[in-house]
């Protein structure tokens, strides 16, 4: 009994352990995927806005493979947050920083809880 008590205690700590590894790795995937929609779609043509939110059904809308997500039981209002520091005019300056924002399951990102 006290075997099987232990076999399934680390069967638990691995499932849970598993499943943030995913979500990690769809984080980092989720932050890729925002820097290339930015850098394609956006870079230099929005003037006057630091914030910059790029959904997952954006990304699909424009041709953007979420597989992965879907795949994860992810929501497609998952999104990526640029975030740019501005000029007096209005003009991005410097690097950007990027915010995930994911939903799967019961999953959210530290910043949605």
């Amino acid at each position: 009994m006290k075997k099987l008590k232990i076999f399934i205690l680390i069967i638990t700590i691995f499932f849970i352990t598993a499943c943030g590894n995913i979500y990690s790795k769809l984080e980092k995937e989720l932050n890729e995927k925002t820097a290339l929609y930015y850098e394609t779609f956006s870079k230099g043509k929005i003037l006057g806005v630091n914030n910059y939110k790029i959904s997952l059904e954006a990304m699909e809308n424009n041709g953007y493979n979420i597989e992965n997500f879907i795949d994860n039981n992810c929501s497609k209002e998952s999104y990526g947050l640029v975030i740019l520091d501005l000029d007096e005019t209005g003009a991005p300056i410097g690097d950007y920083i990027i915010e995930t924002f994911l939903i799967c399951d019961d999953y959210k990102s530290e910043a949605l809880k």
